[in-house]
């Protein structure tokens, strides 16, 4: 009788949990982006593999991004971290020591993507959509209840939905 009792209590608070309704965040995005420190959602389909689960993301403008995406338990499957004098990313395929190796692999060079993290490209940011040098599409949906930034590239597309945000150190 316990055992069943425990059992339905289990299986209560497991579908309590999946049934929770997605908590809607309303981010105010500053215009001159400094920092940033966030919890996210990355959707990535690339080549032939596709992916999406939590990233979080630092981000101090110019020089320092920090970037983990993790896997389903919680490993983390990629890595990215770059400062004034180094450049270190890390996946299943190795790591890599050059930022060269992010742009051959995403179309995008790295002051590129922190810029576009950063709301840099204001013309983009008006419009939603933008042709960066012609070699990828970038849409931003900041103003509403998706938050997210969206890449699309010659080998795919990414997009970072952002869940929380701060924007100073505090």
């Amino acid at each position: 009788m316990k055992a069943k009792i425990l059992l339905i209590f289990i299986l209560l608070l497991f579908s309590a949990c999946t049934l929770k309704p997605h908590r809607e965040v309303k981010i105010v995005w500053p215009n001159n982006i400094q920092y940033i420190e966030a919890l996210c959602e990355l959707d990535l389909v690339w080549k032939d593999s596709r992916y999406s689960g939590s990233m979080s993301l630092i981000l101090e403008y110019p020089d320092k991004l920090l970037i983990d995406v993790f896997g389903p338990f919680g490993d983390t499957v990629f890595h990215m971290q770059k400062d004034v004098d180094k450049f270190i990313m890390t996946s299943r395929e190795g790591s890599f020591y050059d930022e060269g190796q992010f742009e051959d692999d995403f179309g995008i060079k790295m002051s590129e993507f922190i810029n576009d993290l950063t709301n840099r490209n204001n013309t983009a940011m008006n419009n939603k959509n933008s042709e960066n040098a012609k070699t990828y599409k970038i849409r931003y949906n900041l103003d509403d209840e998706q938050n997210n930034i969206c890449w699309e590239m010659k080998y795919g597309n990414m997009c970072i939905t952002f869940l929380e945000a701060k924007f100073s150190k505090q």
